[in-house]
This record gives structure tokens, C-alpha cells and sequence, in this order.
């Protein structure tokens, strides 16, 4: 909002900090409030499926992410700061469950979950108690596991280090990057994914991709 209203003219008014404090806040919140609304009443239509993600951060802050999912749309629902617990099956047996009474069990029809085993065993905790209830391990983590045991082969393993050779030498040089960029036409090697072991794969098919630009490079007098 304040970026917006530096692009316009100079005669309009900005809010004061009182105003966005209460007034634009709490409108916001009812705003919020109607969203939630509307996806619930939704989801006594069409059901709703719960996701329960955990993660551990740099600092070793262990958080537990419930989020829910409805007719195409997902809402945050909490965070659980899970540092002082254990992760075993009863523990996330009992958030669960919890998150199920909180959202109301009459219209959850299926929680997913990674593939760890604690929560494959929360997850059969669940289904016992809750009968009418769907759990599924979650897509995109069996996928990374799978990522990460084909990584551990030797011929698979021995590709990625030299392409992580490959890779380190040129962003660890910051007159070799800025070379490459120019045969690259500004494309990078290397991208941020959500998925830390599909990285590497993404890492090689970029290589490949600019395998001529990178011999360019190479040869060139520069």
C-alpha cells in the first residue's frame, strides 16, 4: 500500500500510522473473518482436507504448519513451535485430532502428511479414531526421497559433484560469473527450489541446457 501510494501524485494523502494501526487493521481482520467464513461454508459442501507439514530452520526451530484445503483454495490455519516436545506418533496424533475437533470433524475427509514415520503412524491413529477419515502420505515428499536414494547411487552421485564442481567454480568467481551471464544472456545455473534434494537434478539440466553457451565461454579470449 505505501509503495502505491509513492507512485501517485504528490496532493494524496497518505494514512497515519493511527489509521493503519486500527482502522485499516481491523478491517483487514474482518476481512479475514469473512474469508474463513465463506471457506467453511464451502467446505460443509465440498469437505476439507488438512495439511500437516513439519520443518526444522537454521536456528533448529522446530515448527509444525497445519494449513487446510478446500474446492481449490488452501487457508493457513496454525503454527505449532514444537522445539520442547517429542515427534513421536502420540504427540502428532494429538495435534491432529485437535486440528480435526477445531475445524469440526463433520467436514474433514482427508489430512495429508510427509512420509516420515511418526506421522505414517499418527496417521493410522487417526483413521482408527476418526472412521470416515482419508490419511495420505504426501506426493511431493515420497518424491524428494525418491530423489534423495537415486542421488546415493554411485554413477548418479559421482554426475552430481561434478556438476557441483562445476557450478561452485563459477559462483565462487565473481569475474567468471559475470562472464557467463554474458554468454548466458543473464541466465543463471543455479535456482532456489522448495525442494532441497530436486535442486540438484534442476542444477543439471540447467548445465545441459547451457552446455553450448558454457563451451563458448570457455573458448572465448576473455
Amino acid at each position: 500500500m505505501i509503495d502505491e501510494i509513492a507512485k501517485a501524485r504528490k496532493d494524496v494523502c497518505r494514512p497515519t500510522p493511527y489509521e493503519i494501526m486500527e482502522r485499516f487493521l481491523y478491517e483487514e481482520v474482518e476481512e479475514l473473518k469473512s474469508h474463513f467464513k465463506t471457506f467453511f461454508q464451502k467446505a460443509e459442501i465440498y469437505g476439507l482436507l488438512i495439511m500437516c507439514d513439519g520443518s526444522t530452520g537454521p536456528t533448529k526451530l522446530s515448527i509444525i504448519n497445519f494449513m487446510m484445503y478446500c474446492n481449490g483454495q488452501t487457508m493457513f490455519n496454525k503454527s505449532i513451535n514444537a522445539c520442547s516436545d517429542r515427534h513421536n506418533a502420540q504427540y502428532l496424533f494429538n495435534l491432529m485430532n485437535a486440528v480435526v475437533d477445531e475445524v469440526g470433524a463433520e467436514n474433514v475427509v482427508q489430512i495429508v502428511t510427509d512420509n516420515g514415520s511418526a506421522y505414517k503412524v499418527a496417521g493410522k491413529m487417526l483413521k482408527q479414531k476418526r472412521k470416515h477419515l482419508y490419511w495420505t502420505p504426501c506426493a511431493t515428499h515420497c518424491l524428494d526421497l525418491m530423489f534423495q536414494d537415486i542421488a546415493k547411487v554411485f554413477m548418479v552421485s559421482k554426475v552430481i559433484e561434478r556438476g557441483k564442481t562445476i557450478t561452485n567454480s563459477i559462483y565462487n568467481h565473481s569475474i567468471v560469473l559475470n562472464l557467463m551471464r554474458s554468454f548466458t544472456n543473464n541466465r543463471e545455473l543455479i535456482y532456489s527450489r522448495p525442494t532441497c534434494f530436486a535442486t540438484h537434478y534442476i542444477a543439471l539440466e540447467s548445465l545441459n541446457s547451457q552446455m553450448t553457451a558454457l563451451r563458448c565461454m570457455i573458448d572465448s579470449d576473455e
